[in-house]
C-alpha cells in the first residue's frame, strides 16, 4: 500500500505521538499572548518543541509527489479510523480547522460498527496544482450487510508535495484562493494556518518588518508595536518591482488631536502575500520617504512570545517566575546603544551576584542569547535578572527589564 515507505511503523508512531501531544498543542494554539503563562516552564517548552519536531518529521515521511497517493493515504486513515494519519495528509489551513474535532475524539474517527471494509478511488479532475477525487467507501458490520458512502476529496500541491485541501464541504479557506492585485493579496486572518497566526501574534509588540516563505507563498508583515489608543493603523498598499528591488509601499495613520479614539492599547499591523517571490524587499513609506523600517538580525522571524519587555529590549526567555538551576538561558531581541544588552543578577537585597552583557544590535532588532552560569550556594533563593542598556549620554541604566526567578 505504501510502496517503499515504512508505513505501518510510521503510522503507529504518528498515532501515539499526536495523541499524547494533542493537549500540549491545544494549550498554545491561540496565539502568543495566551501562551505566555504556559511558556513559564522552560523545560516543558523544550520538551514540547522536541516532540513537535519529531511529529513534523514523521508527517514529512508521508509526503508524496503523486496526487492519488495522497488520497490513498488519507483513505487508509479513514479505513483504520486513524485521525492522526488523516491529519498528516491535510494542508496547514485544513489542519487548523480539523484539529479541534480530531483531538477531541482522541484522534479516532468513525465508529466501531459499521466499519470500512474497502474503498475505491475515482479520479474526477486532475490538473498541475490541484486534483479532485471521489472516494467510495464500502461499509460492513457483524451481520455482513454492506452499504457505500462517497467522499469528495480535493488535493493541492504545496511545496512540491500533495496534501488534502478539502473533504466534502470542509475545505481549506486559504489554499487556492489567492488573487493578486497591485502585486499583493491580503488574506483573512482567521483562515490562515496556525503557524502564520502564531508568527503575527508573537510580533505585535515589536515595530519591525519581516517576511516568511510558507509553502511557496511569500508573506510580508509590518508591525508598528504598541500604541496608547485606537486610531493608529498601517496598510501595505502595493508591491512593485523597481531597480532590482521589490518596493513595498506602506501607509501609516495616527489619530488627529481632536479625533475620538478608543482608550485602549492597540497593535497596528498589516499582513500580505506578495506576488513577486524573488526580488529583495525595499519598504517605502508613501508619506515619509526618509522613514527607516527596522528589520531583524540574527533570526529570520519572530516565532516565540515576548515574556518580558521594555521599549527596546524584548525577552523570549526566561519568563518571570521561572525556576532555574545551574544556569539561566537568556534570549531575546534588542535595539540599544552600541548593540549591548547588560545584565545583572540581583539577590533579595539588591546585591549583584553575577553580571555581564550580551550583544544585540543598534538601529535594527538584533537577536541575543546567553547562558548565565549561576554561582554555587544560591539554591532556594529568589533572584531578579535585570536587563538594561547603558545610556550613551551618562552611562545610566535605560530600558530596564526586571525578571524575578526562583533558584532550585
Amino acid at each position: 500500500m505504501f510502496g517503499s515507505r515504512p508505513g505501518k511503523a510510521i503510522l503507529v508512531c504518528v498515532s501515539l505521538l499526536v495523541a499524547l501531544s494533542a493537549g500540549v498543542f491545544a494549550a498554545g494554539r491561540y496565539g502568543c499572548f495566551a501562551a505566555q503563562e504556559y511558556d513559564a516552564k522552560a523545560e516543558a517548552e523544550t520538551e514540547i518543541s522536541v516532540l513537535k519536531q519529531q511529529i513534523d518529521k514523521l508527517e514529512e515521511a508521508f509526503a508524496t509527489e503523486q496526487p492519488q497517493s495522497a488520497v490513498r493515504t488519507w483513505a487508509e486513515g479513514v479505513k483504520k479510523r486513524n485521525g492522526a494519519l488523516q491529519y498528516a495528509m491535510l494542508t496547514p489551513g485544513l489542519k487548523a480547522k480539523m484539529f479541534g474535532e480530531l483531538s477531541a475524539n482522541r484522534w479516532t474517527t468513525g465508529t466501531s460498527s459499521p466499519w470500512v471494509d474497502r474503498y475505491e478511488i475515482i479520479a474526477q479532475k486532475v490538473a498541475p496544482e490541484t486534483a479532485q477525487f471521489a472516494v467510495e467507501f464500502t461499509y460492513t458490520d457483524a451481520t455482513g450487510s454492506t452499504f457505500t458512502k462517497t467522499e469528495n476529496v480535493t488535493v493541492t500541491k504545496l511545496g512540491g508535495y500533495w496534501h488534502v485541501s478539502a473533504v466534502n464541504e470542509e475545505e481549506d479557506d486559504f489554499v487556492g484562493k489567492v488573487n493578486f492585485k497591485q502585486g499583493i493579496y491580503r488574506p483573512d486572518f482567521d483562515s490562515l494556518p496556525e503557524e502564520i497566526q502564531n508568527w503575527v501574534n508573537c510580533s505585535l509588540t515589536i515595530p519591525a518588518v519581516q517576511e516568511k516563505d510558507y509553502y511557496g507563498y511569500r508573506f510580508v508583515l509590518v508591525t508598528e508595536g504598541m500604541k496608547p489608543t485606537g486610531g493608529y493603523g498601517v496598510t501595505i498598499t502595493e508591491a512593485r518591482p523597481r531597480d532590482g528591488m521589490l518596493q513595498v509601499l506602506v501607509k501609516s495613520v495616527q489619530p488627529g488631536k481632536d479625533d475620538m479614539v478608543t482608550m485602549a492599547l492597540t497593535y497596528p499591523y498589516d499582513l500580505v502575500i506578495v506576488e513577486n517571490r524573488g526580488l529583495p524587499l525595499q519598504f517605502v513609506d508613501v508619506d515619509n520617504a526618509g522613514r527607516y523600517f527596522m528589520r531583524l538580525t540574527g533570526i529570520e522571524t519572530i516565532e516565540q512570545p515576548v515574556v518580558a519587555e521594555s521599549a527596546w529590549i524584548k525577552v523570549f526567555a526566561p519568563a518571570p517566575g521561572a525556576e532555574v538551576e545551574g544556569a539561566i538561558k537568556l534570549s531575546g531581541i534588542a535595539s540599544v546603544f552600541e548593540g549591548t544588552v547588560g545584565y545583572e543578577l540581583l539577590d533579595g537585597k539588591g546585591g549583584v551576584v553575577q553580571s555581564g552583557y550580551a550583544m544585540a544590535a543598534m538601529g535594527d532588532w538584533g537577536y541575543f542569547a546567553e547562558e548565565i552560569v549561576l554561582p554555587p550556594g544560591l539554591g532556594g533563593q529568589q533572584l531578579t535578572l535585570q536587563l538594561f542598556s547603558e545610556s550613551g549620554k551618562d552611562g545610566s541604566k535605560a530600558f530596564i527589564v526586571d525578571i524575578p526567578l526562583a533558584v532550585r
